[in-house]
């Protein structure tokens, strides 16, 4: 959602529009709670050939996301052009991962993450104002 949300900008967002895609990600994720979940939304660029994240932007709930690798990403991007990336990650506890005492699953919680990658739907660039 966040990914589809922001690349359909024209060739600039703000910080404030991705906070709101945040929220609109917690409405799809309803009845999980955000708390445990962390949405980041990263911008790469190639630039001469050279994949470079220019802005970001996370949000406030959740642990720390590992950022998307760049490998592959050269083969969807030319010059100039930018890709969208968002990740999504929480920690997940499984309601039976443990019995008489055992660990049956080897953990009783598991990093999840999941990824996306999307390129500006009205640009091949896009900006972010507020965004580090």
């Amino acid at each position: 959602v966040v990914a589809d949300l922001v690349t359909q900008n024209d060739s600039t967002v703000t910080a404030s529009n991705i906070d709101d895609y945040f929220k609109a990600a917690a409405l799809v994720l309803k009845p999980t709670p955000m708390t445990d979940i962390r949405v980041e939304a990263y911008q790469y660029r190639n630039v001469s050939g050279v994949i470079t994240n220019q802005w970001s932007r996370k949000s406030a709930n959740g642990g720390t996301c590992t950022a998307p690798s760049t490998a592959g990403m050269s083969n969807l991007m030319t010059d100039g052009n930018d890709l969208i990336v968002a990740v999504l990650c929480t920690q997940y506890s499984p309601y039976i991962a443990t019995f008489l005492g055992q660990n049956i699953l080897g953990a009783t919680t598991f990093t999840m993450s999941e990824q996306i990658a999307l390129r500006p739907r009205q640009s091949s660039a896009l900006a972010c104002t507020g965004c580090t």
